[in-house]
């Protein structure tokens, strides 16, 4: 589904409007007619999804004024942006259109008294005198100045998650277990059915856009690349997904299990991630990329070939998280929360 922004912009328009011009006058309402184009422009450069610490855009309501005498030597075009901003900014919005990089620190209303400014975090505000005014949002996405990339990729994820991994449901999951019955031990080697099963559920999932594509193990700068790429068409927007799993799987040619991947694969499959986002930083630096982790949890106490589980060991993983350390969604801003993908087994008592 194409979503129609600049229709949704003018409903949601007269609030905000209505107060800029009360406190400002005409100067304000003029600021604010150079400010919101600008906005799109940044929302194409920075995903909003990798702005936690928050976005701020100051226009000064006389364009040439500078509003901070540290803004010398910081002047950035718009383009620039998404090699420079790392999870937060605040700017200034130029009279060539260019932009000043202020310090972190800068609050929002500390900007109010002479510029019309904008501030995300999480949601789009403008700062009236000193002020946070709301800015209505008919969508169920964090901004209106940017189409969803990355929050569409998670909300997809999750929606997997509970509705196909949790009970199996769909043939590349049901086909990868050694004992579909009891689903208590995996194939040999079952990473390729969950790639597939993922693979095919992101191609026919993710829409709302354009033209997004998804394809499997996609070279990123090193040896081994990331199992799914996704890319979305005119912007400048990629995500790399990395599944792993824990759980027990057979031998190939005999009858024992043969690996018992646990949290350390998991902690592994972080520790590709951020090299492949590294890698990729180093050689496209104008691109925004997130990286998310996808570890699929067929985890049950005590199996093995022939073991008969009771149901509290079939079940025992069923609340346990994964604890990553280092925790690199604390440490980064390209880095997603992990998803733990639990899968029920089909027989969980003897």
């Amino acid at each position: 589904m194409e979503v129609d922004l600049q229709s949704l912009r003018e409903i949601a328009a007269t609030n905000y409007i209505r107060a800029v011009e009360e406190a400002y006058g005409e100067n304000g309402l003029q600021a604010l007619r150079r400010l919101t184009p600008a906005l799109d422009l940044i929302h194409e450069q920075l995903a909003y999804e990798m702005i936690a610490g928050g976005l701020t855009v100051a226009c000064p309501l006389e364009a040439t004024n500078v509003l901070r005498p540290d803004l010398q030597g910081s002047k950035l075009s718009i383009d620039q942006l998404a090699g420079r901003v790392d999870g937060a900014a605040v700017l200034q919005l130029l009279a060539d259109g260019s932009v000043g990089t202020l310090p972190l620190d800068t609050t929002p209303s500390s900007l109010s008294d002479s510029a019309v400014v904008y501030h995300f975090d999480g949601a789009d505000h403008f700062v009236v005198g000193g002020e946070l005014i709301d800015v209505p949002n008919p969508t169920t996405f964090p901004s209106i100045w940017g189409i969803p990339t990355f929050f569409d990729l998670g909300q997809a994820l999750e929606h997997y998650r509970d509705a196909l991994a949790l009970r199996c449901r769909c043939p590349e999951l049901q086909a990868m277990w050694f004992d579909p019955e009891s689903r208590w031990i995996l194939q040999n080697k079952p990473e390729d059915q969950m790639q597939l099963s993922l693979h095919v559920f992101l191609v026919s999932s993710l829409r709302a856009h354009q033209r997004i594509e998804v394809r499997r193990e996609q070279p990123a700068g090193g040896r081994r690349p990331p199992d799914i790429k996704v890319t979305w068409s005119m912007t400048n927007r990629l995500a790399f997904v990395e599944v792993k799993w824990m759980g027990a799987s057979v031998h190939a040619t005999e009858h024992r299990i043969s690996w018992r991947p646990d949290e350390r694969e998991a902690n592994k499959g972080a520790s590709q991630l951020v090299k492949y986002l590294d890698e990729n930083a180093a050689e496209a630096p104008g691109y925004q990329t997130m990286g998310f982790l996808v570890v699929f949890d067929a985890r049950r106490e005590g199996v093995d070939v022939d073991a008969e589980l009771t149901r509290e060991q079939a079940v025992h993983f069923v609340d346990r998280d994964v604890v990553y350390d280092p925790d690199y969604t604390e440490q980064r801003h390209d880095f997603a929360e992990p998803l733990r993908m639990y899968i029920y087994p089909s027989a969980p008592s003897a």
